[in-house]
């Protein structure tokens, strides 16, 4: 573990650019070069296009982040499968994470392994609609998550400074499996000397890079009532679901509902989820706008938790609003939510989209691992403008459940720019939570 990031990551790119040409699920050395075909069946076709055009002469549209329509229906397919990788790979000690890359042709799903032999022999039985790749990282999973945590606990340290506390420096951590490092992002202000106390505390030298950036994430203030004015010009009440506002008893706009969810236990008994940090005290009531701007009563405030990997806050609904299993996004008003995904199951890189209630977008999954504003494995989100408000909204991936809105980069802007970065609590840390306290909750979907 003593060699450098460059020195490590020239050969892999190599690698990596070569592997591109090859159609099999393959494992990559970035040691001697050399590419070896395992033979599994992934079901992939080749696509005709070079990325200039469709092969008949014709343009080929690409989004803001560079997929084609082949691109998106891959990335569609392979949010329907139930399972992505088998418990096997993901529990194996030598497995990384997973992540999705895009070639002018075609979608590929990588797997990151110490020991890619091994995990390839793990995958062999195993097929997904597109193609997938197991390459050689540098670190395991378990080994990135450990040396975040020591550097977690330095930085617990030292943020008792109270130059630190009053917000004068920041710092903020992820993990970045893709790249095998682990990024501490710090305010451009930020103290030296504390800085250079986390990194004395790096047990494995040239795991870490540090990254200066602007204002640390936050919750983003509130700005002022404008569901009803949203640009599909929907109303706030019918159905209730997923991106709608919610108001405090006597209060303005709050924060946005999640998803729907029921308990196991009684069915009919229904909650919504926002964000731990949306502040209030148990039982206090909470509203919505109705489709005439009027505010209406849709529950009580229950269970909440701002802490640990935890920001989430469950509301009791009094049945009213028809509670729906839809969400409310930039592209249409009632997303169909079809079940969850666990945060192991989440291939980075992929394309996530958030309703909410000022700001809806959609933003690509740079890491699993984020610990900011002392809440940590949070999803991080980059291109992901929020506005105050969009605190508790939900983000999916192709009609799935994946988290709850927490933070995002501040702006006195709305809509932000497009650069800036959001993080979510997964929905399957929420649904932990609440198992661990007796109360296993289900996500609300179509039958």
């Amino acid at each position: 573990m003593e060699r450098s990031i460059l020195s490590f990551l020239v050969p892999r790119l190599a690698v990596l650019l070569a592997a591109l040409l090859v159609v099999s699920l393959t494992v990559i050395s970035p040691v001697s070069g050399e590419v070896e075909p395992v033979e599994i069946s992934t079901g992939v076709e080749q696509a005709s296009s070079d990325g200039s055009d469709d092969g008949k002469g014709k343009e080929v549209t690409r989004d803001r982040f560079g997929r084609t329509a082949l691109h998106i229906g891959q990335e569609e397919a392979l949010g329907s499968v139930e399972q992505l990788l088998p418990d096997e790979v993901i529990s194996h000690p030598a497995y990384t994470d997973m992540w999705l890359e895009r070639s002018a042709q075609d979608l590929r799903l990588f797997v990151g392994a110490t020991d890619p032999a091994a995990v390839a022999g793990a995958l062999a039985e195993w097929s997904l609609p597109i193609e997938i790749k197991v390459v050689q990282s540098k670190y395991s999973g378990s080994e990135l998550e450990r040396a975040q945590a020591a550097i977690d606990d330095t930085l617990d340290l030292v943020s008792s400074d109270e130059r630190v506390a009053s917000g004068q420096y920041w710092f903020s951590t992820y993990t970045d499996p893709m790249n095998d490092r682990i990024v501490i992002e710090v305010a451009l202000e930020a103290d030296e000397l504390i800085l250079s106390a986390a990194l004395r505390h790096d047990r494995d030298r040239g795991i870490v890079e540090v990254v200066r950036t602007g204002e640390p994430p936050h919750k983003v203030g509130n700005l002022g009532d404008a569901c009803t004015h949203h640009s599909l010009g929907r109303g706030c009440d019918t159905p209730l679901r997923g991106g709608v506002q919610l108001r405090r008893a006597g209060a303005s706009a709050w924060c946005s509902s999640g998803f729907v969810v029921y308990l196991a236990a009684n069915p009919s008994t229904e909650f919504t989820l926002t964000s731990g940090h949306c502040s209030g005290s148990w039982n206090e009531v909470v509203s919505t706008l109705d489709d005439s701007g009027n505010v209406v009563t849709i529950g009580n405030r229950r269970q909440s938790k701002n802490s640990g990997s935890v920001d989430a806050l469950l509301v009791l609904l009094n049945g009213t609003h028809s509670p729906s299993n839809t969400v409310a996004t930039y592209q249409t008003e009632n997303y169909v939510i079809q079940g969850k995904i666990v945060r192991s199951q989440m291939p980075l890189n992929s394309t996530m989209r958030r309703g909410g209630k000022y700001s809806d977008t959609d933003g690509l999954l740079v890491s699993k691992g984020a610990t900011q504003n002392g809440k940590k494995h949070q999803g991080k989100v980059e291109d992901a403008p929020a506005c105050g408000g969009d605190s508790g909204g939900p983000w999916t991936y192709t009609n799935k459940a994946v988290g709850i809105h927490s933070a995002s980069t501040p702006s006195t802007v709305c809509p932000a720019p497009a650069s800036e970065v959001s993080h979510f609590t997964f929905v399957s840390k929420i649904f932990k939570w609440r198992k661990n306290a007796g109360q296993k909750i289900k996500i609300k979907k179509t039958p």
